[in-house]
């Protein structure tokens, strides 16, 4: 009996010990959190005003090099806080920025549409050029200005049916603008998804992308019969092996 007692002592005596320890921790490591999200705000609002002045476009070409140059910046800024403890909320606040420039809105949408000036202009890096264009024209959608998202996801859509075959980069960039749209449209879009696929450019031969883009933006929202059944509605026929999947 007295030793049964010593043990729920003991156990008494770990609990709190337990306790008081993860409470002296979180003491201490809150302010470091609040440190480290107060250094990533004044990171990302000294970059900011790096990039604050406004270059005219210049006509002659398909994207100044003021904003060429703001762009890569920008870019290059988000692949390196890929790693940052606060990445969402960094990459949150340069799309915002980025979105209110006109300029930028258009350049996004012209890489997208041209793969040989994506190349031209960011080599290695014109894949993530391309993932943060679609990005960017997704913020600017969910202002209620979604013509630039629409019509680049409508100029990629024609292009790649018009092709025997598809490459893999330009095929993702359709899935992904897709998804960014009805995700954006959601509430719009799938009362009328016959006309919201048709609207971006739906083909027979893109069935797969626009299975996969709108089915990314419905994930979590709808069952996937339910996401079939408004696919076949939409006149996306869904195979029965997927039916079963």
């Amino acid at each position: 009996m007295q030793s049964k007692w010593k043990f729920f002592v003991a156990a008494f005596i770990v609990s709190v010990v337990s306790v008081l320890f993860h409470r002296r921790h979180d003491e201490r490591s809150t302010p470091v959190l609040d440190k480290t999200a107060q250094m990533s705000r004044q990171k990302v609002e000294k970059f900011l005003t790096s990039i604050e002045e406004n270059t005219e476009p210049d006509p002659s070409v398909p994207v100044s090099d003021g904003t060429r140059q703001k762009l890569t910046r920008a870019f290059d800024f988000m692949i390196q806080a890929r790693h940052s403890l606060h990445r969402d909320e960094e990459r949150h606040s340069i799309l915002s920025k980025l979105m209110r420039d006109p300029h930028a809105v258009d350049a996004a949408a012209k890489y997208l549409q041209d793969p040989l000036l994506v190349r031209e202009h960011f080599a290695d890096k014109q894949a993530e050029a391309r993932i943060f264009s679609i990005d960017l024209l997704a913020e600017r959608a969910k202002t209620g200005d979604t013509l630039p998202l629409k019509e680049t996801t409508r100029h990629v859509a024609h292009e790649l049916s018009s092709l025997e075959k598809m490459d893999p980069g330009r095929r993702r960039d359709l899935e992904d603008l897709i998804g960014a749209f009805v995700q954006i449209e959601k509430d719009t879009a799938l009362d009328d998804l016959d006309r919201t696929v048709s609207e971006l450019g739906y083909h027979p031969s893109l069935r797969e992308p626009f299975i996969v883009g709108i089915s990314i933006a419905l994930q979590g929202t709808y069952p996937k019969e339910e996401i079939i059944k408004r696919l076949e509605q939409a006149g996306i026929e869904v195979f029965r092996k997927e039916r079963q999947g």
